[in-house]
């Protein structure tokens, strides 16, 4: 994968669309989104920026979950973008978001998703993606991993994002920093009530009241800009944990079921009816216990936060069990429980393998390119050559030597650093004018080789002369006030096997280039 470059503040039309992205994927859970979709889109499409575009899907998936609608297109559209903008940050938004479909919906096994989901984190991990995207991409990890009840590795993508917000943003995007805090935190909130309540299933009561009782509060910024309707969703899950942990009443019961009647998803309701049976359960009022986990049981559902649901349906098997269904209820939930931390194994192992695979991904890199200009080496040049021998007769090839124009003088006058920078440019310029299929080699010093593939002669030409001339046109008072590089070409096309032949060719004619003057492509083509 391509490391995505850094985002660029250069177009704030840019910057305010990608904020109306975000604004729309917080409104998704909110309520109706309108024509706002769609304008975004077509604002999107006229102006090719894929981000924005993306982030709309995104809405639109996120307001589809919500009502049960089926959002298979949504994610392909998603995926389709991420690949047009190149950024790794928004393969992992879209490889996480897929992971939530059922398997029927995904195509492949029940593994992939866990090894897609790895690959995206360790991607992440290693700096990749705009730093713009980062945070909803860990975010969306975070759900990722919680859909597979993995709330340990839940909690770190949540760490992970919030070292993300950390990072400075150029002006006019902060605004995607504030989202991403309420997700994060909220997000962190609901995980923190869904692991407690596995806890609480699997019959490890002490560890589920230490959980319920480390739950964190809403931070200050964050519930200053929180819609009400949000605060009072995360006021009922609060209800609940405080209930498992024992705690006072955070709130009074009534009014905590009343501010969620009318609450997007059902289970915020279900979540204080569930505290209140847990504390009528404390009391040793057991009648009403049942009563109120029946009634909270009809709002809770398998689609989201599962674990409270199984939660309430364990507290309500308990009640007036025999002994024998309760030891079947707790074996039961112990071997899930056990299933669980087996899949958390594999979970880390698979993550850390795939950081593994990355890392020998970057040094077999390394050990291909030249470190300065990121070209490639002579180790890389000789494997290719190996290949280019081997192809057909018909197979053609332009070789095309190139060297920069008195580069010593460069180094000599303006210093090293200088230099450095020259060279790192005029390797862009190089691979701006190559295909996936070229290559861009450094031979050293100034000098530098393109193989060029499946090339014939005008068109050869053609490229070696935009090559010499986008070099002659480089701005270059930055790096030094009345600095001008230019370089000299040599040009030589034919069959691929006689790439040995081409490569003297192309020498004799660089030279040929230098001594009628420089600055020019010289060819036998």
């Amino acid at each position: 994968m391509v490391v995505a470059p850094e985002w660029s503040a250069a177009d704030p039309a840019h910057a305010e669309a990608v904020v109306a992205g975000y604004a729309l994927l917080e409104q998704s859970q909110s309520g109706p989104l309108g024509t706002a979709p769609t304008d975004l889109l077509d604002l999107a499409a006229a102006r090719g920026w894929h981000d924005v575009a993306l982030l709309s899907h995104y809405a639109v998936y996120a307001h589809a979950l919500l009502n049960g609608d089926d959002s298979v297109e949504l994610i392909d559209r998603m995926e389709a973008e991420a690949e047009a903008a190149d950024d790794d940050a928004l393969r992992a938004l879209v490889v996480a978001t897929r992971g939530e479909l059922p398997e029927r919906d995904r195509g492949e096994g029940p593994a992939a998703p866990d090894a897609a989901l790895a690959r995206a984190v360790a991607l992440l991990d290693d700096g990749r993606g705009s730093a713009v995207h980062r945070p909803v991409a860990y975010i969306a990890c975070g759900l990722g991993y919680g859909h597979r009840n993995l709330w340990e590795l839940e909690e770190e993508m949540y760490e992970r994002a919030d070292e993300a917000l950390a990072v400075p943003l150029p002006p006019g995007l902060e605004g995607t920093r504030l989202f991403n805090r309420r997700v994060v935190a909220l997000n962190r909130s609901e995980a923190h009530a869904a692991w407690t309540c596995a806890l609480a299933e699997a019959g490890l009561t002490d560890d589920a009241r230490r959980r319920a009782a480390d739950r964190r509060p809403l931070p200050a910024d964050v519930v200053h800009d929180l819609p009400p309707q949000w605060l009072r969703d995360n006021a009922s899950v609060h209800y609940l944990l405080a209930a498992i942990a024992g705690d006072t009443e955070p709130a009074p019961y009534d009014e905590v079921c009343a501010g969620v009647e009318t609450s997007s998803w059902p289970g915020y309701l279900g979540c204080a009816r569930l505290g209140g049976a847990v504390r009528a359960l404390a009391a040793g009022r057991d009648d009403v216990a049942a009563d109120l986990v029946e009634q909270s049981l009809t709002r809770l559902s398998d689609d989201y936060l599962p674990t409270i649901r199984m939660m309430a349906l364990g507290v309500a098997a308990r009640l007036g069990a025999t002994p024998a269904s309760t030891r079947y209820v707790d074996e039961l939930t112990a071997l899930r429980w056990s299933a669980r931390i087996k899949l958390l194994g594999a979970a880390r192992a698979r993550l850390e393998a795939e950081r593994i695979k990355l890392e020998n991904a970057r040094l077999a890199e390394r050990a291909y390119l030249d470190e300065l200009t990121g070209a490639a080496n002579r180790h890389a040049y000789a494997r290719h050559l190996t290949r280019l021998r081997r192809n057909p007769e018909d197979h053609h090839l332009a070789v095309l030597m190139v060297d920069l124009d008195h580069f010593k003088r460069v180094n000599d006058v303006l210093g090293h650093a200088v230099g450095d920078d020259v060279l790192r440019r005029v390797v862009a310029v190089l691979a701006e004018h190559c295909r996936p299929s070229d290559l861009v080699v450094r031979l050293g010093g100034d000098e530098f080789v393109l193989l060029l593939d499946t090339v014939h002669g005008q068109d050869a030409r053609r490229r070696g002369d935009q090559i010499v001339d986008a070099v002659h046109a480089l701005g270059w008072e930055d790096l030094s006030p009345g600095l001008r590089v230019t370089v000299s070409a040599g040009l030589a096309v034919g069959p691929s096997p006689a790439v040995d032949d081409l490569l003297r060719a192309a020498d004799t004619q660089l030279y040929r280039a230098k001594a009628l003057g420089r600055g020019r492509l010289c060819t036998d083509a």
